[in-house]
């Protein structure tokens, strides 16, 4: 899926997006939560990894 396509769907911009991606910019929960269901990820997924 294209940066511009998720930015679109978590309704941020794509810099922000792409700082996120590099991990120079916190993630908010709601994001998170949008962004696992935009990619149909399962919520014991990126749960389990929230400690990492």
């Amino acid at each position: 899926m294209l940066l511009r396509k998720v930015a679109a769907e978590l309704d941020i911009d794509v810099f922000i997006l792409s700082n996120i991606e590099r991990k120079e910019r916190v993630v908010t929960k709601e994001n998170l939560l949008t962004l696992a269901k935009t990619l149909e990820v399962q919520e014991k997924e990126y749960k389990s990894r929230e400690r990492l």
